[in-house]
């Protein structure tokens, strides 16, 4: 039994014209030097042959090889009072850089970049005084809904404040059909849907990567990857499980509760956890979620409800995917972004998007279909035994690692974003760009780009 997909709308592609630099302070003018027009990217990297491909890579370890000077990154505030941004970067891959939370380097001169979490930063709580050779990024792993519906920020006092962006957004998709923006007037929302691009965000930075999950299972395996899936096949002994504290604050959240009981009265044996159901047993705290606890309490069961509180916000996809579901080998079934988001971020067939089926009742019936037939189930989990370098944006650099690349002026990860050409015809391979990188309206950017269903309540 096969799930129907539904029918793609093609998008329609608007180039974007970006507005002239006018009355940039001073204090913007960093990291700009000449490029010229053998340095800027020009062809996708889908379009190169084997030997393009082998002399980008010797021209990349030869820049990294000179990105020996050491700058700081520090964080002005820790998100949500944790510090668990964690500095395990390789250097060799990254350039030389290190991480901190300490405030005081702030006017070290190796301090080359400040990231400003959005849950923290006010514009009275930034330095008194900026350094022209000084980055600032601005930084979220939550949605539009998290920040505009749950926090009402507006983000407009932060127009030419920031150099970057870091999220969870990681491509360029031009789009007509928007309808969705940040003002109220309609003729401009009118103009915003004509011509506002969806863009990704400066720094990629994801709540994780199926590539480093491929690869942990690689570096744990028994040395017999088809074995190593049986036993975790034959490890199952529950259906379907999911944890969730999240009960109603949103409107996604109240949407998937509403599911979940569907999905029940189905006939689904799920097993729900967490503050949403205090009646149901208690599952290992959020401070045990990275031991063996949390990986003994998961393994058990077939699939995971990695249900998001925001739907269809472009590319909001969390560690319930992730980490809940495919580190630990679950199937996550998904409810949230857009399944072509999800088809980008992980190898193909390893996941059941719900929307795919016609209503509930449709997808327990294929769900109770892969639980009593283990070959039709494995298929969702072949993809552990495949090679690390087989998995989606492997070679990429993201997070603070291409932060720390685009400090030491090497921008090659550009090349992932689908439109990059457009987007990045002024920032060259090697080297910094001749103007200044400013981020002109961080509200514009952050919910003018976002699919009208994903903030249609702010």
């Amino acid at each position: 039994m096969n799930a129907k997909s539904p029918p793609v709308k093609k998008q329609s592609s608007i180039f974007w014209e970006d507005t002239t630099l006018k009355n940039i302070p001073a204090t913007h003018q960093i990291f700009v030097e000449n490029a010229t027009s053998s340095n800027i990217i020009k062809s996708k990297s889908s379009d190169q042959t084997n030997d393009d491909k082998v002399a980008e890579e010797s021209r990349l370890n030869a820049a990294l090889e000179k990105a020996t000077e050491r700058y700081d990154i520090i964080a002005w505030d820790a998100p949500f009072g944790s510090k668990w941004i964690k500095n395990n970067i390789i250097t060799s891959k990254c350039g030389n850089y290190q991480f901190s939370f300490d405030r005081s380097k702030i006017n070290d001169p190796s301090t080359k970049a400040i990231i400003f979490h959005f849950n923290e930063v006010r514009i009275s709580r930034m330095p008194k005084q900026r350094r022209t050779d000084q980055y600032y990024i601005w930084f979220t792993l939550e949605s539009p809904v998290a920040l505009g519906t749950l926090r009402h920020l507006t983000l407009k006092e932060f127009d030419d404040v920031f150099n970057l962006t870091m999220t969870y957004r990681k491509v360029v998709r031009y789009f007509l059909d928007t309808g969705a923006c940040c003002v109220k007037d309609a003729a401009a929302n009118a103009m915003f849907a004509a011509i506002m691009p969806r863009r990704g965000s400066d720094v990629y930075f994801p709540s994780e990567t199926i590539r480093s999950i491929s690869q942990t299972i690689h570096d744990q395996d028994s040395g017999n990857p088809q074995k190593d899936l049986d036993k975790l096949i034959k490890s199952k002994r529950k259906v379907a499980l999911w944890v969730v504290g999240n009960c109603g604050s949103t409107p996604g959240a109240r949407a998937r509760m509403k599911y979940s009981e569907q999905l029940v009265k189905a006939g689904l044996d799920l097993d729900r956890r967490g503050g949403c159901f205090p009646n149901s047993p208690t599952p290992p705290p959020k401070n045990k979620r990275a031991t063996p606890s949390w990986d003994n309490f998961l393994r058990p069961y077939k699939f995971y409800m990695a249900f998001e509180n925001a739907f269809s916000c472009n590319d909001y996809i969390t560690e319930k995917f992730f980490r809940n579901s495919l580190t630990h080998g679950l199937v996550p079934v998904v409810l949230g972004a857009k399944k072509s988001d999800y088809e980008a971020v992980s190898p193909n067939h390893s996941f059941i998007y719900a929307d795919d089926f016609e209503n509930a009742e449709k997808l327990v019936e294929y769900l109770r279909y892969l639980d009593g037939n283990d070959t039709a189930y494995r298929e969702y989990l072949v993809w552990r035994t495949h090679d690390p370098e087989e998995m989606p944006y492997h070679g990429r650099a993201v997070g603070l690692c291409q932060l720390c690349r685009i400090l030491h002026g090497i921008n090659v990860d550009n090349k992932y974003d689908e439109n990059f050409e457009e987007k990045y015809s002024e920032i060259p391979l090697y080297g910094h760009p001749k103007k200044p990188r400013i981020v002109h309206s961080l509200r514009n950017w952050f919910y003018g780009n976002e699919d009208k269903k994903c903030i249609s309540n702010y």
